[in-house]
């Protein structure tokens, strides 16, 4: 009889334990998260990337070539092998009134503003350039 009362207290803490874990896990909502993520970005600029993306490349080739990433400080983040990167390209893409199904890569986030594609982000880190 005492190893049923124990298995029964000792079932029901381990129940008030998960559920304590899953209320801890979803404690913010996606949009406190998409919030503390802009916060986290402003003012910082940031290259999402796919690794497979023959763009991505011609870009590296071009930032090489430049000096670019000797010159100017920005973040690179690739985001077909990282769900994370994935997630904070979404959030800003959003920010930026960006439909999901048209987010591509190459895409800067300048701090302030959204960018896709070579030839307009080619453009940004040139002006970056002459600023200096």
């Amino acid at each position: 009889m005492k190893h049923k009362v124990f298995i029964g207290i000792f079932a029901a803490i381990i129940i008030v334990i998960m559920a304590l874990g899953v209320v801890i896990y979803f404690h913010h909502s996606p949009v406190e998260h998409g919030q503390n993520v802009l916060t986290s970005v402003k003012d910082k600029k940031i290259l999402f990337y796919g690794r497979e993306c023959p763009h991505c490349k011609v870009l590296e080739k071009w930032f090489v070539k430049n000096k670019i990433t000797k010159k100017i400080l920005f973040v690179k983040k690739e985001v077909y092998h990282n769900r994370q990167n994935l997630n904070e390209l979404i959030i800003i893409a959003k920010h930026c009134k960006l439909v999901a199904d048209y987010i591509v890569v190459p895409f800067l986030w300048t701090g302030k503003k959204c960018m896709t594609g070579n030839d307009e982000i080619m453009k940004f880190f040139e002006g970056q350039l002459h600023e200096k």
